[in-house]
């Protein structure tokens, strides 16, 4: 002891103590406190994805698990904490364009969760390589006042190319987006109010196309 006090310029102390005994018991995690996440990574003509990789992160994204989806094109994460994640599915061997995001809750009442994670080819996801179409959109209410901050998703689909749009109206209610010709389906949001779904048939050629739509919302403004 003297010649650890010579070294560590302090006292050091050495005897026996005494105290109350505690009695510390460990247990495995309740069961119903764990959740499990599963699925299916499909092609849009429900074909099974074999071996694609299957990411499982939390909310800030961080990674919690990986898997590979089985020759049915089945995955399955379990023994997870309640709290919410994101699923992300990936081709074997692609490194973009291919991936699909899905959010998922689990929570006491709700500790299992389903997701069929469809994966887009790559020849259909890519749209850009068709001629696109300058294309106004204005939006009113019931008053025939215009719009503004209204949201417009647009999707086209011809069964080989897939394309998705999004803009917002000004406020004069209008909105400027670049579609392909052909049957576009038109989805309106504006907060507090419930989306609409509209249709915009854009016509081949040149020029500019235009389309209004009254948004049915009773929501005083």
């Amino acid at each position: 002891m003297e010649e650890i006090h010579g070294r560590l310029k302090a006292t050091v102390w050495q005897g026996d103590a005494s105290s109350n005994a505690i009695d510390v018991q460990l247990q495995p995690p309740n069961p119903a406190s764990r959740g499990e996440i599963s699925g299916t990574v499909d092609t849009p003509n429900s074909v099974p994805i074999r071996d694609a990789i299957v990411s499982l992160t939390d909310k800030a994204e961080r990674l919690v698990d990986q898997t590979t989806s089985d020759p049915e094109g089945r995955y399955f994460f379990s023994n997870l904490p309640h709290g919410f994640y994101w699923v992300t599915a990936r081709r074997p061997g692609a490194i973009e364009d291919t991936a699909v995001f899905r959010h998922v809750e689990l929570n006491p009442s709700e500790f299992s969760a389903t997701q069929q994670l469809v994966i887009i080819p790559r020849e259909i996801w890519e749209a850009k390589k068709m001629m696109h179409k300058p294309v106004l959109f204005r939006v009113i209410d019931n008053a025939g006042r215009p719009m503004d901050r209204v949201g417009l998703e647009t999707v086209f689909s011809n069964g080989d190319v897939v394309d998705s749009v999004k803009g917002e109206t000004d406020s004069d209610g209008v909105a400027a987006l670049e579609l392909i010709p052909g049957r576009n389906f038109v989805t309106l949001k504006h907060h507090g109010c419930p989306k609409q779904d509209e249709r915009a048939d854009v016509s081949a050629g040149g020029g500019i196309e235009g389309f209004a739509y009254t948004f049915q919302c009773a929501k005083q403004r």
